[in-house]
């Protein structure tokens, strides 16, 4: 049965640390750097991430990887990235959810969190079939999805602070 006592975050930090590294292999940072991110801005979503459910956490965890898995797929041609460290990143994100599977009793949502992280990938879809200068595009997207995986590892250390913290006496 999963409940919130099965869930740990047991190898979270390593997994996320490792996701984050690979994406930075897959799109380097001097990538991500320049005028047209300053010149556009998204709305910030870093309240969104203010969780403190383990299962909210976990099913918000699980949909960012979803929903970046499914962009890259998605613009599979139209992005440039390091084919083989998104190989990598793919395989990586479905261990971290693989692991969380045990944090999500069957039946439970987050529809808030879910709603508004789909609404920004869709926002992301249109930056990158609208925008004229499309290194920008690139630059825009790759950075946004950067943003919401760092924010995904906060929350997920977070979270497996707080379950040690509830294992001292």
């Amino acid at each position: 049965m999963v409940s919130a006592q099965t869930c740990t975050w047991k190898h979270s930090h390593m997994l996320m640390g490792q996701i984050l590294e690979t994406f930075g292999k897959m799109v380097p940072v001097e990538k991500l750097s320049g005028a047209c991110l300053s010149n556009h801005s998204l709305p910030d979503i870093k309240s969104l991430y203010q969780i403190q459910k383990a299962e909210s956490a976990a099913i918000a965890v699980s949909e960012v990887f979803n929903q970046t898995l499914q962009f890259y797929r998605t613009n599979q041609k139209t992005l440039d990235y390091e084919q083989r460290a998104q190989e990598r990143l793919e395989q990586l994100l479905h261990d971290q959810q693989v692991e969380l599977s045990d944090c999500i009793p069957g039946g439970s949502e987050n529809q808030l969190f879910i709603k508004r992280i789909r609404q920004r990938f869709v926002s992301l879809q249109k930056i990158l079939e609208e925008q004229e200068d499309k290194l920008c595009a690139q630059t825009i997207v790759h950075s946004d999805i950067r943003t919401n995986l760092l924010l995904t590892a906060q929350l997920s250390f977070r979270m497996r602070r707080l379950r040690l913290l509830k294992k001292l006496p």
